[in-house]
């Protein structure tokens, strides 16, 4: 009896608004854990992981509807990219930095999962869109970064880690429509399209003689234009006029990112 009373406050607990504040402080210092102690990485990871999902699960409020393991894969993987990315970074303050981003970015992140569980609010969705994509795209960024960094600080096999990369990054072309009406199962051959491009264009760019950092970004950016792409082809919004901005800011930030490339 006492053991079911105890299991039951704790499932309170994390149905509870207050976890959305405690959950980044919780990563933050899981973050702080591995940087201070390296051979508790896969723990701290392990333990992020299970919060994120007891949070995610906690703020569904019983709506069986609601997919919630595809909105638990979100801050999952942005939490494992911005982890492995920073093992990269030489500053100190530069990592703190993005680990306070980071933190800020789950909690904003959690609270609009929260607030859509349990009001759906329509606002809410557009906001946790956009989110996804921004977040979406800084996870390949890491993730990427870290996929051309490995090889070259580890000795780790690229093409080994390649497929991995595209296991990891391919949900996240068809999670920014979980909250749409857009049917995933019927559309799953152009999702697959879209996550065999994208390893061809990771692969590619591999060859090029650049840091990882900007291995990274180019990878990132052929990503956000993919998914670009995919959205407005499944919202019926595909035509040259809408890829005319997109795609001139793309280039002319490759250009910039290959001009100034000596500097990072």
């Amino acid at each position: 009896m006492y053991q079911n009373n105890n299991l039951l406050l704790t499932m309170n607990f994390f149905k509870s608004k207050k976890t959305i504040f405690l959950t980044p402080v919780v990563l933050w210092l899981l973050s702080q854990l591995f940087l201070a102690r390296p051979q508790f990485f896969f723990l701290a990871i392990t333990a992020g992981f299970l919060l994120l999902a007891l949070v995610v699960r906690g703020s569904e409020k019983d709506r069986q509807n609601q997919n919630w393991p595809l909105f638990f894969f979100f801050p999952a993987l942005f939490f494992l990219s911005v982890s492995l990315y920073i093992t990269f970074l030489p500053n100190y303050y530069w990592i703190q930095i993005i680990l306070l981003l980071s933190a800020y970015f789950s909690f904003s992140y959690l609270r609009n999962i929260y607030y859509f569980f349990h009001y759906g609010a329509s606002e809410r969705a557009e906001r946790l869109d956009s989110l996804m994509l921004s977040g979406g795209f800084l996870s390949v960024f890491a993730l990427a970064s870290s996929l051309y960094g490995l090889p070259t600080f580890l000795s780790w096999n690229f093409w080994g880690l390649l497929p991995l990369f595209v296991i990891l990054v391919s949900p996240l072309f068809f999670q920014s429509f979980v909250l749409g009406r857009i049917n995933i199962r019927d559309n799953w051959p152009l999702f697959l399209s879209a996550s065999l491009v994208l390893a061809e264009m990771t692969a590619v760019i591999y060859f090029l003689p650049l840091s990882f950092n900007i291995l990274g970004f180019f990878t990132a950016i052929f990503y956000y234009f993919i998914l670009l792409v995919l959205r407005l082809f499944l919202k019926g919004n595909f035509s040259g006029n809408n890829l005319r901005w997109p795609l001139s800011f793309g280039i002319i930030l490759i250009i910039i990112l290959l001009l100034s490339s000596r500097w990072f």
